[in-house]
């Protein structure tokens, strides 16, 4: 049976050995972000995983990139990176889509996109939702 941390650190090794880590002004973690960053983190973040023949879980990955400052009426406040998250997350989505072991053992594929305002740690981040398979022996 393949864990939620298994299932993380595949997808953590992944994107680690990917154009993606370079592209990053900070890094690729899981399950949580470092406490006050300001940088572009990527986080990875798994469902529960059940425990069938065919094991399914749901797994986040979270693309979070700063908001750009704008001062408007003498008060300086932040705006979506609009063209970063959007770059970021075409190429992550590529990275990501329709990954499979060469075994043959377990497989994800990116299940859908949103972007949501980051209300903890500023800014805004890319949600990539991608569904996982694995095979349980």
């Amino acid at each position: 049976m393949k864990t939620t941390l298994e299932i993380e650190t595949l997808i953590w090794q992944h994107l680690a050995g990917s154009a993606l880590k370079a592209a990053l002004t900070g890094g690729i973690y899981k399950m949580q972000r470092p406490s006050n960053s300001k940088v572009e983190d990527v986080v990875i973040v798994s469902l529960p995983v059940n425990n069938l023949a065919l094991q399914g879980a749901v797994v986040n990955v979270n693309i979070h990139v700063p908001d750009l400052p704008v001062r408007a009426n003498e008060v300086t406040g932040g705006q979506p990176h609009h063209t970063r998250l959007q770059q970021l997350a075409a190429q992550a989505i590529g990275i990501l889509q329709d990954t499979w072991d060469e075994a043959g053992e377990w497989t994800w594929d990116v299940q859908q996109q949103n972007v949501f305002k980051d209300d903890e740690g500023g800014g805004h981040f890319v949600n990539i939702r991608l569904e996982f398979y694995s095979i349980n022996s």
